[in-house]
């Protein structure tokens, strides 16, 4: 639940943060934000920013819900189940 997914190069795409909860878990998606760095020093130039993208609000007996911007809809339509995994996935 907390990850950052990369591209082949290794480079930061997209970053998960879920902080740990029995209640009320929710998922902070958010997606690397182009370094604009016109300053030309090299401590920030390599510095990945991240802008919130989507939220996830994780439910044990109803759907989970997902948020992204101002829509809000079934995690389901989003992301699928692979067959034979267990409800904390493979």
């Amino acid at each position: 639940m907390n990850a950052v997914y990369t591209n082949e190069d290794g480079q930061a795409l997209y970053k998960v943060h879920s902080p740990f909860k029995f209640i009320g878990r929710k998922s902070t998606i958010s997606r690397v934000w182009p370094n604009d760095n016109t300053s030309g020093s090299d401590d920030t130039v390599m510095q990945e920013k991240f802008a919130h993208l989507a939220q996830i609000n994780w439910k044990r007996l109803s759907p989970s819900r997902i948020r992204l911007g101002r829509t809000e809809a079934d995690v389901n339509a989003f992301f699928r189940k692979e067959e034979g995994s267990g409800w904390l996935g493979r």
